[in-house]
């Protein structure tokens, strides 16, 4: 009769935030299993001793030794191009403003979310305040092909910042098509 041990451990990332889903695989049977919601497992094993392989993708594999009598912490590590796909931006903030009702548009059969004018903001009476410009481009293409098919353009569907991105990409030559020039 073969003695059971229990591996068991959790799975974090480098800021210390559980990784669910986290392909573990025991090398003393190959059998495949994987972390839980708060990145914790728990594994029956017949060895006391054993061996770990962690693979997720975006973050680098692991294999690590184990030891059924000691509860397991194990860090991954973000692949260097995850990280900058994972690095968080911030769009606008500010705290204890009111909010404005919220009112969806329909064009057809696309959809558009109420623009929210920014207004003035003191920061004297609001210190965390923090924004960052749009760098998309897409509501000039969008507003060209509303017109073209010669509907009307939904107000939310007209955002400046990007029309603005859209004719400052390359100062030397205008935007092909475009109906501004830019000097």
């Amino acid at each position: 009769m073969q003695a059971q041990y229990y591996v068991r451990g959790e799975i974090r990332d480098e800021k210390n935030n559980p990784l669910q889903n986290v392909r573990i695989v025991l090398h003393s049977t190959g059998l495949l299993y994987a972390s839980g919601i708060g990145g914790a497992f728990g594994i029956l094993s017949s060895m006391e001793k054993d061996t770990l392989t962690c693979s997720l993708d975006g973050y680098e594999s692991m294999t690590v030794p184990v030891h059924a009598s000691r509860y397991i912490h194990l860090t991954m590590k973000m692949l260097p191009f995850t990280a900058s796909m994972h690095k968080h931006s911030l769009l606008s903030l500010t705290k204890n403003l009111d909010m404005k009702p919220e009112r969806n548009r329909v064009m057809g059969d696309e959809t558009y979310n109420t623009l929210v004018e920014n207004e003035f903001i003191n920061t004297a009476s609001n210190p965390e305040t923090g924004v960052v410009l749009n760098v998309d481009r897409a509501s000039y293409s969008n507003i060209r092909r509303f017109i073209s098919q010669g509907s009307e353009v939904p107000p939310d569907a007209v955002r400046i910042e990007e029309m603005l991105n859209y004719f400052s990409i390359n100062y030397s030559e205008p935007a092909k098509d475009s109906i501004f020039r830019v000097e």
